[in-house]
């Protein structure tokens, strides 16, 4: 083997992928100095040669080789030094500089250095160097400084070659190449690592599957006076300066991510002997400290105490390359991150530079992790540090890492102020606007004395009683005809016993019948229990039971009235504003749905606040479903300011009567159905606002509608328990690659806690928290459970109460909230709510079921799908497939069962059978294995395209809404569907098969072509009858 040739360490290899993989001046190294005395051209040059002959690694290069990636050292190499001039007319120094620096290196042309000399610059001579990762480090850079700083004061003289450098490079490089998996290092290291979760702080853009290393560096003083409490504080340890601030870089992303055991990145030099100390190379070694925060109790002197153990032991360890690590760990690779953190930190003691040499920066920043924090300390007792961070342009902006920085700097200050102090309790804002609690604007939506929106109605149907107040497929009333016909109903209601607080169910479609029940039940003092016709009979009938319903208006109800005539009055004493305004039963964790009572002082503090934050056109059209509280603010709000409602036929054509319609409210799921129809899209062109609401709202999606629709887009986000809507955000049509939530309505105060209740401060994530007076009731006969989850509010007025959200949030730095999803199994399809919980209990109440989990899976164009995991009571480890014998009559069973009881978003789109659910270390369900399982899959067999007449009209209906000849007997999401693929289709088949009464809940109890099918010809007189086929449809 060649003298001039040496191994790649794994380092060195992991840069040479990276270069391949495009971050090619990502891991450039560069340092600049001024030089005190004039300089000429051949003195540097002389000084460089003599770097050149000194360091072996200024005069390599990278080859591939049949031994692998080495090193190759050419003994003629010499640094290159170009001249620059920098003044008036021509580049900025600092240009100069920065462009000299990120010039990327081919990494196989020696030698990978180059030097800058500006001797004419201002302020004097400049001198700057530029070394390709691979040939240097941190550590090396200090060598260099020295035998330059030697070179130009003439104290050194050109020095031969003696081949000791390359044998200790060689040693170094060999050593590492040699730990292999099962030694003792790695076991350490892997049993220190296992287990811990991805470390990263909150972005402000997605990550690409590439980044390009641009990167950004911001500084802020560290106060003397900090400065010496950090170092009094490592004396009392008996630590370095490094633990105290590595024991804050821990609890700060702890308080920033809700990780308690979060993962923080360092680099040490990796030099344990006086023989490596002097070389130039890649010796550095990257090394990850986990940190453990989970006891509440936590002292910052404990943390310090538990950091500086992590760490000397870590030191022990230091030369275990970082590459086998990763390596040894389980998990795939990411290229667009870091393995295990993307948050460093560095601690430095400020070094004067060595005469005749003065430091000079250089205003290049490339970022190799989001954020790289460091710790510099002054030489003088008196003097004040610094605290500096270089961060990921790509993902992060600089006014979230300046609120990083801020909360760093008054962490470490109160830490070494009081480091018996809990860790949790620790503040990390200093000032109250860097804390996470937005609350509304003063006055938004005030409209004086308050009434319950019954009342407000009845008001505006005395200024405008000749005004349409709503229009459905069947009929239209003006707003003093709805208010005679709600008193009537109202009378009734009294006469057949319901009295305040009475809770009666409105089991009728959106329309006039519907709104003039929900107007009738406030106005004879009852609480309404709002219910949609097109729910199955057994969860209408669970929840007319849990909230002990005192009557049902239905048509059966309503038809009784018109033959027998309206007896009663009018109660003088109507619901008001502390009584409950409706019933809404949410999916329950345990199976139960719970319902949720709202009061009419929420419903009409919500009904002003909206429509001062998203103002109603004059004519707005109604589509939610009457048992989403979202329909409230489509049917009961407008009508409160002089509106025309115009409500759609939700069981045939949504969009008739819709052309005059300018407001309307969609879910995301549905708003991205519609844009695939050309009628619906004329609709959404003429829309002065719409309202998105019940999911998270995508990028895509939202650039897509700001687009189309020529008035405002707003998103909008709230749970049952605030009333409807919480927070909205208008969107610019400006490709935003983030859509936030935005801020509180007028009614309401948000808040970012921890997982102790603490605000924390902005930018860090932590669950959202509701107050105000939109704030439920709570939940309907279920005292222990609303104690549970609507707790007194700290920060708010006395009596006040908060409702925690489950869902994980930030505030942005421009005061925005930005829904990050959520801890627990709650979970949202097409705008439904879903505790996971409650579908898994009803599944596994049935026979053959031994466990299951269900979840999200998002597939072709955005859309999720909801997935059951199922295990059977006799599974084995060959039985992974839905297909196999047994699995599919029990799927048809579960599907039948569930159709039954709950809404058709909540039937699984497929149900995958396996041998057993994934378990975390923890004995959890491990949800992130299971969205990596396969779905299921037909078996191998050849596709049936043709079949009875009534297959054939199918196969040519789905081929003429897809493109695409499908399986007759193909699973619906086997042959390209999805759940808004599949409602149009079901929108299709209506039209084609108008007497059949098909619905949704069929199709997805069918699953396939041909038992869709078999189930039109059965409803349509058997298969003895043909369809006739009509071109035309």
């Amino acid at each position: 083997m060649a003298a001039s040739s040496i191994p790649a360490s794994p380092g060195v290899q992991r840069l040479w992928l990276l270069d391949q993989l495009g971050l090619r001046s990502a891991y450039n190294i560069a340092a600049a100095w001024r030089v005190g005395h004039p300089v000429e051209p051949d003195r540097i040059r002389i000084a460089l040669d003599t770097l050149a002959d000194r360091h072996a690694m200024l005069r390599a290069g990278l080859h591939h080789s049949p031994a692998g990636l080495r090193f190759e050292v050419s003994s003629s190499a010499r640094i290159p030094i170009e001249v620059a001039v920098a003044g008036d007319g021509t580049p900025a120094l600092a240009d100069v500089m920065a462009e000299f620096a990120l010039r990327p290196f081919d990494l196989t042309s020696p030698p990978l250095a180059r030097a800058l000399l500006v001797p004419d610059a201002p302020a004097g001579a400049v001198l700057a160097l530029t070394l390709h990762h691979s040939v240097t480090d941190g550590r090396s850079l200090e060598v260099l400084e020295s035998d330059l700083a030697e070179s130009l004061s003439g104290a050194s003289e050109r020095i031969v070659v003696t081949g000791s450098d390359l044998e200790a490079l060689r040693a170094v490089a060999e050593r590492q190449l040699d730990v292999g998996a099962s030694s003792e290092g790695i076991k350490w290291w892997t049993s220190l690592l296992a287990g811990l979760p991805h470390c990263a702080l909150p972005v402000d853009r997605p990550r690409s599957a590439r980044r390009d290393g641009t990167g950004r560096r911001i500084s802020a003083p560290l106060p003397s006076r900090s400065v010496a409490a950090v170092r009094k504080l490592a004396e009392v340890h008996r630590c370095p300066p490094f633990a105290i601030g590595l024991a804050v870089t821990h609890a700060l992303v702890a308080r920033f991510t809700g990780n308690l055991r979060p993962v923080v990145g360092t680099v040490v030099a990796n030099r344990p002997d006086r023989e490596t100390a002097g070389l130039v190379g890649f010796l550095a070694n990257t090394v990850v400290l986990p940190g453990d925060l989970t006891d509440p109790a936590l002292s910052f002197s404990d943390l310090v105490r538990s950091v500086r153990r992590t760490v000397f032991d870590a030191l022990e360890h230091q030369d275990v390359p970082f590459d086998r690590i990763v390596a040894a760990l389980p998990g795939d690779v990411d290229t667009s991150r870091n393995p295990l953190t993307e948050v460093v930190f560095m601690a430095q003691e400020q070094r004067p530079a060595i005469a005749p040499l003065s430091h000079l920066a250089i205003e290049y920043a490339p970022a190799k992790f989001d954020l790289a924090l460091a710790l510099s300390l002054p030489a003088g007792p008196a003097s004040d540090g610094e605290v500096s961070a270089l961060f990921s342009a790509d993902v992060l902006d600089e006014a979230s890492v300046r609120t990083i920085l801020e909360a760093f700097g008054t962490l470490v200050t109160a830490a070494a102020a009081d480091p018996g102090r809990r860790v949790a309790a620790l503040p990390m804002a200093a000032t109250l606007d860097a804390i996470s609690i937005l609350t509304p604007t003063s006055g938004a939506g005030s409209t004086g004395t308050p009434a319950p929106v019954h009342r407000l109605f009845s008001r505006q149907a005395a200024r405008t009683p000749g005004k349409t107040a709503v229009v459905d497929h069947v009929e239209s009333v003006t707003y003093g005809e709805l208010d005679r016909r709600s008193d009537d109903l109202a009378q009734a209601l009294t006469g057949s016993g319901v009295g305040l607080g009475d809770v009666v169910g409105v089991h009728l479609p959106l329309g006039v019948k519907q709104t003039a029940a929900m107007l009738a039940v406030w106005k004879a003092g009852g609480a309404a229990l709002p219910l949609d016709p097109d729910l199955p009979a057994a969860r209408v009938e669970a929840m007319v039971a849990d909230s002990d319903a005192k009557q049902i208006i239905d048509e059966h109800w309503l038809a009784g009235l018109t033959s027998s005539g309206v007896s009663g009055s009018v109660p003088p004493l109507c619901a008001d504003l502390p009584d409950v305004a409706y019933v809404l039963f949410t999916s329950g964790s345990s199976g139960r749905p719970k319902g949720v009572a709202v009061s009419h002082s929420a419903l009409t503090g919500f009904c002003v606040a909206a429509l001062h934050a998203v103002p109603q056109q004059d004519v707005v059209g109604a589509v939610a479903s009457p048992s989403f509280d979202i329909s409230l603010v489509e049917t009961i709000a407008p009508l409160t300011v002089g509106r025309t409602v115009v409500a759609a036929d939700r069981r045939k054509d949504w969009f008739a009567g819709f052309d005059a319609v300018r407001w309307l409210q969609l879910t995301p799921s549905h708003a991205r159905l519609l844009l695939r129809d050309d009628r619906a899209r004329s609709v959404l062109s003429r829309l002065d606002t719409l309202a998105l609401i019940g999911e998270r709202l995508t990028p895509e999606l939202a650039d897509q509608l700001t687009r189309l629709v020529p008035g405002q887009v707003v998103n909008c986000y709230g749970p049952t328990e605030a009333t409807v809507w919480a927070t909205t955000h208008a969107l610019a049509a400006d490709g935003a690659v983030v859509v936030p939530i935005g801020r509180p309505l007028a009614n309401t105060t948000a808040m970012v806690l921890d997982s102790r209740g603490d605000p924390v401060p902005r930018g860090a994530i932590g669950e959202l928290y509701l107050g105000g007076t939109g704030i439920a009731l709570g939940y309907l006969g279920r005292p222990g459970l609303t104690a549970e989850r609507f707790l007194p509010d700290p920060f708010g007025a006395p009596g006040a109460r908060r409702y925690g959200t489950g869902d994980k949030v930030r505030v942005r730095a421009d005061g925005t909230l930005e829904y990050l999803g959520r801890d627990d199994t709650q979970l949202k399809v097409r705008g439904h709510r879903i505790e996971a919980g409650e579908l898994e209990s009803l599944l596994l109440a049935q026979d053959g079921v031994a466990a299951v989990a269900v979840d999200l899976r998002t597939i072709a164009d955005g859309d999720e799908i909801l997935l059951a995991y199922l295990v059977q009571n006799h599974a084995t480890a060959e039985s992974v497939i839905s297909d196999r014998p047994g699995t599919a009559a029990l799927e048809r069973r579960l599907r039948s069962e569930l159709a039954r009881r709950v809404p058709v978003a909540l039937i699984p789109a497929a149900f995958v059978f396996l041998p057993a659910l994934p378990m975390t270390a923890s004995r959890k369900v491990d949800r992130a294995a299971l969205r990596e399982t396969p779905l299921p899959t037909q078996e191998r067999r050849s596709p049936r395209q043709t079949g009875n007449a009534w297959e054939q009209e199918l196969v040519r209906l789905w081929a003429e809404l897809t493109g695409a000849a499908p399986d007759l007997d193909g699973h619906f999401f086997d042959i390209g569907g999805s759940s808004l693929l599949l409602a149009r289709f079901h929108a299709v088949l209506e039209a084609r098969f108008p007497d059949v009464g098909l619905t949704m809940i069929d199709l997805f109890v069918a699953t396939t072509l041909a038992a869709t099918a078999d189930l039109i010809a059965d409803r349509s007189g058997g298969l003895e009858k043909e369809p006739t086929l009509d071109y035309a449809v």
